[in-house]
């Protein structure tokens, strides 16, 4: 008998028989606190005479009992020679375990050559490849950015220096949990119309979901496959983990996401109960095994038309910390319909992104337009004496950007000032 062909694909175990047209798909593998590994198992066939569908059940690739009952069932539906489903089935359980057991295998840095598909940066410079995180409080919008970056990928839209790179305007897949699809709808039509796109072609795929994405990761990848995604949205990750608080749920969660295939995505998560601490509802692995983390804080005045909301920047795996970045969403009402316009705005409008600019940051907003000695400036920052010496240090840190004139007053560089400046900070490393 000979060895059945061997194909695995993120975290997808293929095997095919030739000799019967027989093929066995392993997934959702996961392995139990006493070490046992469970999965999912379909099993198929073309051979003429049958029906395409044979099985498809949950299985214990480490209990021999279930081994020999599976065959049993198989060859009652689908007779082949004696022994040959039993054979089949121990060669699916070695082959998988083996590899599950093994993992990948190593590679030499300095023999590795990175491929087109390794750029990190995907919406720039907001989202990159892998899992990215935005959490907030309920109700403030994270799912209104999520579509808005969605739209931004999809239509390959340059909007407020957000910027798609190496994304070739693949459908958007939006998984949602806890929404309805009357309300993306609406949402969607509201962007489009207030970006001036309601006649561009443009594809963001809809899925309600009631299930954790572990349970139906099978049923994703096949959207992904029809639809040729490139972009996922997770909303949000507190039911499509099941248990957030539960560390096993939340990886579990992650190894879902990563079995799925080379898919970037944007996670939407509540913020913590903890009152003392902002940070991501649940498990620390939340934070943990994300790409990129931000918080999402807003400004909106009862009966306003206008929502403020600013993405803080809380972990990157791949780069620098950005700067608080804000946005300012106004609803209004055109001939066609209601409308959403997206605008750049200051982080000025909303108290927790305007506290978490860095201090150079904040030295820039108020010397920009108005040079200030470091007492003023002391002053306009609401800082105290003490903060002398670390303000004293950052205005020097950064001579690229900063000078003194002779009144004692610090002022920004004009741009040919930092030219000069530049090259000569250069010159003296």
């Amino acid at each position: 008998m000979a060895a059945p062909e061997f194909n695995v694909e993120s975290g997808t175990y293929e095997l095919y028989f030739e000799e019967n047209l027989v093929k066995i798909i392993v997934d959702r593998i996961q392995e139990t606190s006493r070490g046992d590994v469970s999965s999912f198992i379909e099993v198929t066939t073309t051979k003429p005479g049958y029906s395409p569908h044979l099985n498809y059940s949950k299985f214990t690739l480490t209990t021999t009992g279930q081994r020999k009952s599976l065959a049993q069932h198989l060859q009652n539906i689908m007779a082949l020679n004696d022994d040959t489903w039993i054979t089949y089935i121990e060669q699916m359980c070695v082959m998988v375990l083996k590899h599950y057991h093994q993992g990948d295998d190593p590679v030499e840095l300095d023999r590795y050559e990175s491929e087109s598909d390794d750029v990190i940066s995907l919406l720039h410079p907001v989202l990159v490849n892998g899992p990215n995180v935005i959490y907030g409080k309920g109700g403030i919008g994270k799912s209104l950015i999520a579509l808005y970056f969605s739209l931004l990928l999809n239509l390959n839209k340059e909007h407020n220096d957000f910027t798609p790179v190496n994304y070739e305007m693949k459908p958007v897949l939006y998984l949602d949990w806890e929404g309805r699809l009357p309300t993306a709808k609406k949402r969607e039509s509201m962007i489009l119309r207030g970006l001036g796109l309601t006649k561009q072609p443009h594809n963001v795929v809809y899925i309600r979901m009631k299930q954790t994405l572990h349970s139906q990761i099978n049923q994703v990848k096949r959207h992904i496959r029809r639809y040729h995604a490139g972009f996922l949205v997770i909303d949000s990750a507190a039911p499509a983990s099941g248990s957030p608080s539960d560390e096993k749920e939340t990886m579990r969660f992650f190894n879902a996401l990563e079995n799925i295939g080379d898919i970037p995505s944007l996670i939407i998560a509540h913020v913590s109960k903890n009152a003392n601490e902002s940070s991501i509802y649940g498990s620390v692995f939340n934070h943990n095994l994300a790409r990129n983390v931000y918080e999402l804080a807003s400004q909106n005045e009862p009966g306003s038309r206008e929502l403020y909301l600013g993405l803080i920047h809380k972990k990157s795996n791949d780069g620098r910390i950005l700067e608080p970045t804000a946005l300012k969403f106004e609803f209004d009402t055109s001939d066609q319909g209601d409308l959403l316009t997206i605008s750049k705005s200051q982080t000025d409008f909303i108290p927790e992104a305007d506290k978490a600019k860095s201090l150079r940051q904040r030295i820039i907003d108020v010397i920009r337009y108005n040079p200030m000695t470091l007492a003023e400036i002391i002053e306009s920052l609401d800082m105290t004496k003490n903060d002398a010496g670390k303000l004293r240090a950052t205005l020097s840190r950064y001579k690229t950007e900063f000078t003194k004139n002779s009144d004692d007053k610090w002022r920004m560089l004009n741009e040919t000032e930092r030219l000069h400046q530049t090259s000569f900070v250069g010159e003296q490393r």
